[in-house]
Order: C-alpha cells, then sequence, then structure tokens
C-alpha cells in the first residue's frame, strides 16, 4: 500500500497554493524544466494573480479538477496519474497505467476526467477518458487520523460504443452515480450521454440515457459544449456562432436537462450563480465579491489561450479578459479551479430560495394614474396650446422626447407619433437589445446618459444583420424581419427554401426596404461555393445565384453585412478579402479582389463603411493590438491606399452596419472610430490623433481590448 503524507507546512510562501477564500481560480502552469516549472493562479473575483512553484505540480500536467482536487499527469511518465487537494495540500500517487497504448500521439490523448467524489469519501471512482476507451480505478481509503491518504487500488477499462461504433466523449461530470458526457454520434451528431456506473470494482459504465443535443436558435459551427451540474441539475452550454468559417461567439445558449421528460428546457436565467465552464473542468458559484451574476465565464479552446470570456445572460453581452498578457511560454492551458465542494455551494444557498428577476422601469411607470392626473393637473406646461407643445417636442433630443412622452398624456398627445430628423440627434445613435421582449439600451456618444426603451421586435431569439438608414434587419430562426423604430413600420421577407437564416448573413439593401427600387442581398455559407440570394421590390421569392469562384483567392464571408456602393453590394471576408456583386438587369457579375498587403492576417474584425463618396475597409488587429483603414480602388486600377486622417469626418462601426459622419469642428470629436464596444457603459473609439483605442467621456488609452464588452445584439442607426 503506497502512503503519501501529508506536506508539512513550509516558510516559503512561493511553494504553498494561494489562500482558497476567493474560488475559483484560472490556472497556468508554465516552464520547461521540472525545477523551472511554475503555476500563475489567476482570481476573477478580486483580479489579482499569484506566481507559484508548487514542488508537487513540477512536471506535471493539469488535466482536469474534480471536488476541489487536480488530476494530474506526469509529463515523462504520461502512464503516471496522480490526484493533489490544493486546500489540504493532500496528494495521492495512482498506480501506473501499464496497459495504456503509446503507439501514437492520439491514443494517448485524454479527452476528459472526472471524479465521482472526493478520493477520501466512499465509492470514490476516477474515470480517465481516451478516444472510445474508459480507465477507472477506486481511491477510497483514508488514515483514522485524516492527515494522509492511500491507493491500493487497480484499473480497470473498457470500451464505449454508441450502436456499435466508437465514439469519442468530452466534458464529462458525475452526478448521483452517474456520467454525462458529451458524445459525437456515427451520424456526427453531437449526443449528451448519460452512463450509469456499476456498483461494484469492475466500475462498469452502462448507457443510461442518449439524448441529442437542444436545438440551438444558432447552431454553432464546432463541437465546443459544456456540461455543468448546479445545485442537482444538469445543464447544456452552447457558445453559438452562426457561420461557416468565421467562428466568433455571437450568442451563449443554456439549456437545463429535464429528467422527467427526458427534454431540454432552455434556460434565461442563472438565478444569481455564474457558470465556469471548459473542455478540462466546469464548475459554478454563487455570485459575490465581485463575480457577475447570471454570467458563464468560458474557456474556449479553438481561441488563444491567454483570453477568456464572460458571457452576460441579463445584459446579452460578451466581454473578453487578457488578465495574464505578459505569461511566460510555454504554458498548458489553463483550468478552472473551484476550492469550495459542490455542496458547500448549495448549503449556502438553496436553489429554489433564489427569486431574482431584471426589472426595468421606464420613466413615469411608477407613478401611479391617480398621482399622475394630480401632478397633470397641478403642471402648468400642460396648459400650453398643442400646437406650441408640438413645436417644443419637435426640437427635443430624441431621449429627451420619449421623456417628454411618458411623462404626461397631454404632452404624449401633442407630440408627435413618429419622431421627425432632430438637429441635437447629430451623431448616429448606438441601440442593443438586452433581451427578447423588446427592452434596448440607446447610447448617443454626444451625451453622457443613456435611455432605455421598448423597440418591440420579437418574443422569439433573434440576431440584429442589418441596419440602415434607420431600418433594421433582424434574424429569427426560420424568416428574416425588417422594421423602423421611429416610424413603426415593419415587415418580412419572403422565407429561403432549405436554408435557415443561420447559415445566411452580409446582408443587405441598396434603399429602404419599402422603396420600388430596393434591392436585398445576401450571402450563404455553402460548402460547394459561393451562393448569393437577391430579392427585387415586390418579389416573391429570391432568386438563387450559384458563382463558380474562378478566383484563386478562396472568400468566406464574415459577420458583417454588406455595403451598397457605385451599383454594387461589396462584402468583406474572414481574411479581409473584398468580394463584389453586380446586378445589371439579369445579368450577375461576382469579382474578388485580394486584402491590402499591409494587413496582418491575425484579425479581430474588418467592416466596410461609405465615407465621402469612397469605400473604406476597417481593419482592426487581434485584440485590438492596431487599426488600420484603407480606401479601396478598382478604376482605373484596382488599389489599396492606406488612410492616415478621415479629416471632418468620424466612422461608426458594427457588425450589422457602418456609417460615416461630418462632424462640426466645434464638436471636437472628428477623426474618430467608435466602435460597438463598451468598457462600462462607455463607448470605446480610435482616435487617430494618438493611434490608440480611448473610453468615449474618460481620461487615458486601452492597450487592447481587455475588459470591454460586445453587445451581441446591436447596431448603429
Amino acid at each position: 500500500m503506497d502512503m503519501i503524507k501529508k506536506p508539512v507546512k513550509r516558510q516559503v510562501d512561493v511553494l504553498r497554493p494561494p489562500p482558497p477564500e476567493q474560488p475559483p481560480w484560472l490556472i497556468y502552469t508554465h516552464g520547461t524544466s521540472k525545477k523551472k516549472q511554475i503555476q500563475t493562479f489567476f482570481t476573477i473575483s478580486d483580479n489579482n494573480s499569484y506566481l507559484k512553484s508548487i514542488p508537487i505540480l513540477r512536471g506535471k500536467s493539469i488535466c482536469g479538477s474534480c471536488h476541489g482536487w487536480l488530476i494530474l499527469r506526469d509529463s515523462i511518465d504520461p502512464k503516471q496519474f496522480s490526484l493533489f487537494n490544493l486546500v489540504t495540500e493532500q496528494s495521492l500517487l495512482l498506480p501506473p497505467l501499464s496497459s495504456l497504448p503509446m503507439s501514437t500521439l492520439g491514443d494517448t490523448e485524454l479527452s476528459t476526467c472526472t471524479l465521482t467524489s472526493p478520493p477520501y469519501s466512499e465509492g470514490c471512482i476516477l474515470f480517465l477518458f481516451f478516444a472510445d476507451q474508459v480507465f477507472s480505478c477506486r481511491p477510497t481509503s483514508k488514515d483514522e487520523d485524516g492527515t494522509s491518504i492511500s491507493s491500493s487500488c487497480s484499473w480497470v477499462s473498457q470500451k464505449v460504443d454508441i450502436d456499435g461504433k466508437r465514439t469519442g466523449l468530452y466534458s464529462a461530470i458525475s452526478h448521483k452515480g452517474l456520467i454525462y458526457c458529451c458524445a459525437l454520434s456515427p451520424v456526427h451528431r453531437i449526443l449528451l450521454l448519460c452512463m450509469k456506473v456499476a456498483d461494484d470494482p469492475s466500475n462498469t459504465l452502462t448507457k443510461f440515457l442518449q439524448l441529442e443535443e437542444p436545438i440551438c436558435t444558432f447552431r454553432r459551427a464546432t463541437s465546443n459544449y459544456y456540461i455543468v451540474e448546479s445545485c442537482g441539475h444538469i445543464y447544456w452550454v452552447c457558445p453559438c456562432s452562426r457561420y461557416g468559417q468565421d467562428l466568433s461567439i455571437n450568442d451563449v445558449e443554456i439549456w437545463e436537462l429535464d429528467m422527467h421528460s427526458k427534454k431540454w428546457v432552455h434556460v434565461k436565467c442563472l438565478g444569481g450563480r455564474a457558470f465556469f465552464v471548459g473542455l478540462n473542468c466546469s464548475t459554478w458559484c454563487w455570485a459575490s465579491n465581485g463575480l457577475q451574476e447570471n454570467c458563464v465565464y468560458l474557456l474556449v479552446p479553438s481561441e488563444n489561450d491567454k483570453i477568456f470570456y464572460s458571457y452576460s445572460l441579463d445584459e446579452k453581452s460578451l466581454t473578453v479578459f487578457r488578465p495574464l498578457p505578459n505569461l511566460k511560454t510555454p504554458y498548458s492551458t489553463p483550468v478552472w479551479f473551484n476550492a469550495m465542494p459542490q455542496h458547500e455551494h448549495q448549503r449556502l444557498l438553496a436553489w429554489h430560495d433564489v427569486q431574482r428577476s431584471l426589472e426595468f422601469t421606464q420613466i413615469g411607470s411608477s407613478i401611479q394614474p391617480h398621482e399622475n392626473e394630480r401632478r397633470e393637473s397641478e403642471c402648468k406646461p400642460t396648459k400650453l396650446p398643442e400646437d406650441i407643445l408640438w413645436l417644443i417636442s419637435k426640437h427635443l433630443h430624441l431621449f429627451d422626447y420619449w421623456n417628454f412622452q411618458a411623462s404626461s398624456k397631454v404632452f404624449h398627445s401633442a407630440s408627435p407619433l413618429v419622431p421627425q430628423r432632430r438637429p441635437h440627434n447629430l451623431l448616429p445613435l448606438f441601440i442593443f437589445f438586452k433581451n427578447n421582449s423588446g427592452l434596448c439600451q440607446v447610447i448617443d456618444p454626444t451625451r453622457d446618459d443613456s435611455q432605455y426603451n421598448i423597440l418591440q421586435v420579437s418574443s422569439d431569439p433573434f440576431t440584429v444583420d442589418c441596419s440602415k438608414d434607420g431600418w433594421i434587419v433582424v434574424c429569427l430562426r426560420e424568416s428574416i424581419k425588417f422594421f423602423n423604430p421611429f416610424m413603426k413600420v415593419k415587415g418580412d421577407f419572403p422565407p429561403i427554401r432549405n436554408i435557415l437564416t443561420h447559415e445566411v448573413s452580409g446582408i443587405g439593401f441598396s434603399t429602404n426596404p419599402t422603396s420600388p427600387d430596393c434591392l436585398t442581398v445576401l450571402f450563404e455559407n455553402h460548402v460547394e461555393g459561393i451562393v448569393i440570394f437577391y430579392l427585387r421590390y415586390g418579389d416573391e421569392t429570391w432568386t438563387r445565384c450559384q458563382i463558380v469562384n474562378e478566383d484563386a483567392i478562396r472568400f468566406d464571408v464574415v459577420t458583417t453585412s454588406s455595403v451598397y456602393f457605385g451599383g454594387a453590394f461589396y462584402f468583406i471576408d474572414v481574411e479581409g478579402c473584398l468580394g463584389e456583386f453586380r446586378l445589371v438587369g439579369d445579368e450577375e457579375s461576382w469579382q474578388v479582389y485580394d486584402y491590402p498587403i499591409e494587413v496582418d492576417l491575425r484579425l479581430h474584425s474588418c467592416h466596410l463603411v461609405e465615407c465621402n463618396g469612397k469605400l473604406f475597409a476597417v481593419y482592426i488587429g487581434y485584440m485590438g493590438s492596431w487599426l488600420k483603414v484603407f480606401n479601396f480602388f478598382n478604376h482605373p486600377e484596382v488599389k489599396w491606399v492606406q488612410v492616415e486622417s478621415l479629416g471632418k469626418y468620424s466612422l461608426f462601426i458594427n457588425n450589422s452596419s457602418s456609417f460615416s459622419k461630418e462632424i462640426s469642428e466645434e464638436m471636437g470629436i472628428r477623426n474618430r472610430i467608435y466602435l460597438s464596444r463598451l468598457y462600462g457603459d462607455s463607448i470605446i473609439f480610435y482616435s487617430f490623433k494618438t493611434g490608440k483605442f480611448h473610453i468615449d467621456g474618460g481620461d487615458g488609452s486601452l492597450k487592447d481590448f481587455s475588459g470591454t464588452k460586445k453587445p451581441m445584439r446591436s447596431c448603429w442607426i
């Protein structure tokens, strides 16, 4: 029997784990040699990092964490695994995996792992998943004095298959004697696989439930799905991306498994909790001490491991963090570690006792009807003639106009229903929707305040795909709608046969959708090539244009709307190449132009915008590391010319809409590019004068986009 004593407390703090008062931690292991290998612990709640060199973690990779324990694998001998508790500093060396094949790297990659309970508890089983093979053992004994634990276990193995065919498993968790994990079916469908653990030394896994993934509104093109157990419930977390090649997250959907009906139930609120998900570990805790409630913190494997995201279910916004930009390389994929056992979370507060909801109240809504009538009777401005009230409302800023209407029935009836173009609204407004009921926040870059309003779009989930001349195009799962929030006009585009809206992008129109001259186009991400649909005003069906791409340049459209310029629609792709679609009569033409040679391919985003009769392309580097603007010319020769100044113009860019605006000199905001990103509640902009990003209304500059959030359903209008 192997015995490993609990380590004696050391005097040197760097050899000890950080205090566990601020869960969870994000742990990085970096360094090459065993003696110089160190760990960085980052805590989200207080935004601090701790540099450690814990002896027992040297020369090991962290495979995952569960029930307050790290699951470790020896870097030199990959057959050797161990367990370590960062709080109690107990450790357990497991027998080597003598039967593990080492022929190829793929055979030895650990896809996921989990513990059914802490090692000192009865019935604890450790599961290691390698491709279609599962290894398990039972490290269950504990010394009477509680100072050491022992392992007399032996490994057992078994194959896992679905309908007789081998399958890989990942994102595994355990709950009440069941193992839940993601699996890929033989027909390439993502499944939730629930397996029952045998109550004997064989540790046999028997399929208990097989359930297909929930039908998300906008299906993701990759397989990054996560399973979380919280308060006795199983949750499926799905980062969503609509487009085939551009894998940026545009939504996060959460589904709860109803064990009675064996169905998925869509979750709109986490009841004050925060989820932390990654392929190595998924956990949760009650939001407090700096953690945001109703939020999902994500580690995305396809992204740079130095960053992570937080998605707010309340705001429908995605915040990016790069807490350790100077992290020494090489470093391992980070792992979430929750020092507090799950039963302690449940003991703090029962799930059914948490009833929280986000309430927004418009101005005047809290006033009772009789109180409102009394105030109106005492309010002398209501005695003014109606034409004077109409004249006053006409010259108000839009925010003041909304408040003016809401403050009195007399004011509401006297003011025009459709707000006219207003002299005080000098810049486009930034609008982002917070929920499906139409609640949105509106920001004017010239004002310090923002306004909440209700713009009824749809009770179903939607995305904002295009905005132009006051019109907004939104996509639901199976339909595309347009509306003008100020004119109170809305309509539906005809459905596209056999195409779901998550398969289209690059929507644009030549003029407003109700005009007889309107031509609308959209781009389909098709595996066989480029497909463009277009619709003339009055048509009942879309015309499909299959384009044979004879250009040497591959074109994969990005998640931005197209721009109608010079009688043609222009699209931009994930690498910054420019596509031109022109329709003259019934003659269709397509041309692809290469991106500027000065552009680094590590792009964060790229946008097209018309400015002063010119076509500009805005390229933003990874995490906002740089920004460049180019003017595109295709006559008399094709060329890109870098723009060093916008002069008296400023740009307003977003995936769904980008505009230019001539700015008066006295406003002091010329030569800027306003982004669709926020720091707190303030807009981020790029200044050509300083060559840096700034916070509107604030001092100083930003090094990059870390800590900034992107509202996922937004537009400039």
